[in-house]
């Protein structure tokens, strides 16, 4: 396989020798009291962050099982539709096969394109063909090899059901499965996940398994960690790009295809157990403290937040309207000698010089520092480095919170109709509680 990726114009990286030298290692076996060499394990599946060059390996592995294993192959090929398969096979094979030296072998003529029939056909015999996706695909045949492409889309084991009985009779059958993470709702993927990752435990297991992902607590930022994750680092992938990446991509997006993750099918950006970690009906903040003040966009609902320089934080008030902000929180600020955070720029923004009017000291948390705040917060509640007392509008908020991308900086999002003013709230109190630089200002008499 190596061989061939060289032939190819992509020598193989470190990752790939691996998982072709495990993979496609083969043992001795006995049928019908004749001794023959087979896979040593049947299956082999591998779960790996996208571009990092999955493809190639694939390739290599069906081009070395088509010309090299001694006799004719039928070989299937299956992504999460046949017109996913297709264009892999058409689009990113075919023209990789026309300029190597293996064409020959092929020949124009040998490719189908026909709908319904896409496929390569070998001038030893062997073919590749496109499955398709219905329950009756691979029925009838028998298969030598089979590839299982992103799996992540599938809800049932209808792939495996078509390649695996088709392979019954022959003893040297392998399938080949590859996929990046799915979501909670990738029900065949995550089984296969949980069995592939027990499966290592066993010295006899049928199954080899690959796996490169990062920690459901590591710090999706760090360069470090896309590096740890990505196996085709600083070979095809750069940090400046992955840096892109973050920037733009949805956070639930950029966990599955770049740090190879389960994610929630909602995409939440703190996900519910990290939240639920830090929550509890106890916590309550200490002297000094910090208040927090935001509102929708229409006013129509306000939240105020309290916090203090240990990290623990209340929702106190997320009621109707935005009249009574104003002298409930400068209330509060005179009873406590406290400060009040709120975004300048933001739909609480007005009640800032009626703040200063009645005496209370405003800490502005806007532009850099609200970024500096939203993301200080995330990683606040994924190290379980804070303590939220429990509110319901609190986590309802939390739960349909986005991000706002700016550059290379982001914000909590004010868009569709959820009020994310609590969330809002709590973090401008978090940060200017902790801030070492411009705030708490303590009011003074």
């Amino acid at each position: 396989m190596a061989r061939i990726a060289a032939e190819l114009g992509q020598p193989f990286m470190p990752w790939q020798h691996l998982v072709a030298n495990v993979g496609g290692e083969i043992v001795e076996s006995f049928v019908d009291g004749q001794a023959v060499m087979v896979p040593a394990y049947r299956e082999v599946w591998l779960s790996v962050p996208r571009q990092n060059g999955k493809t190639t390996l694939v390739l290599c592995w069906a081009l070395d099982r088509a010309l090299y294993w001694g006799g004719l192959q039928n070989i299937i090929f299956s992504s999460q539709t046949a017109n996913d398969g297709r264009r892999t096979i058409l689009e990113e094979w075919v023209p990789r096969l026309e300029r190597s030296p293996f064409w020959p072998l092929i020949g124009a003529r040998r490719v189908r394109r026909a709908a319904g029939s896409e496929g390569v056909r070998f001038s030893n015999g062997s073919r590749v063909d496109v499955l398709a996706n219905s329950k009756s695909s691979g029925h009838g045949r028998t298969l030598h090899f089979g590839v299982i492409d992103e799996a992540w889309d599938d809800v049932d084991n209808r792939r495996v059901g078509a390649i695996g009985p088709a392979q019954i009779t022959v003893p040297d059958a392998q399938i080949l499965g590859c996929s990046t993470m799915g979501t909670d709702e990738s029900t065949f993927l995550n089984n296969l996940v949980d069995m592939g990752r027990a499966s290592v435990d066993f010295d006899d297991a049928s199954i080899a398994y690959f796996e490169w992902s990062a920690g459901l607590d590591e710090d999706i930022m760090s360069p470090a960690v896309w590096a740890a994750c990505n196996p085709a680092w600083d070979i095809t992938i750069t940090g400046k790009v992955m840096s892109h990446q973050y920037a733009t991509m949805p956070e639930g997006e950029f966990r599955r295809a770049h740090l190879n993750q389960r994610t929630s099918s909602s995409e939440r950006v703190i996900a519910a157990h990290f939240w639920e970690r830090v929550c509890s009906a106890s916590v309550t903040p200490e002297e000094p403290f910090v208040f927090g003040l935001d509102t929708t966009p229409d006013q129509s609902r306000t939240s105020v937040a309290v916090a203090d320089k240990s990290g623990r934080a209340e929702l106190l008030h997320n009621d109707p309207g935005f009249g009574w902000a104003v002298p409930r929180i400068a209330e509060l600020a005179r009873k406590y000698r406290s400060s009040v955070a709120l975004d300048p720029a933001g739909p609480a923004g007005s009640a800032q010089e009626d703040l200063e009017r009645a005496g209370v000291d405003v800490v502005p948390v806007t532009g850099r520092d609200m970024a500096k705040a939203c993301g200080d917060l995330y990683h606040q509640v994924i190290d379980g480095t804070c303590q939220i007392r429990k509110h319901e509008a609190l986590s309802t908020a939390v739960a349909s919170a986005t991000k706002k991308v700016t550059g290379d900086t982001w914000t909590w999002a004010r868009k569709g109709t959820a009020d994310i003013s609590p969330l809002v709230a709590v973090t401008e109190a978090l940060w200017a509680a902790q801030a070492v630089k411009g705030a708490p200002h303590f009011y003074t008499f």
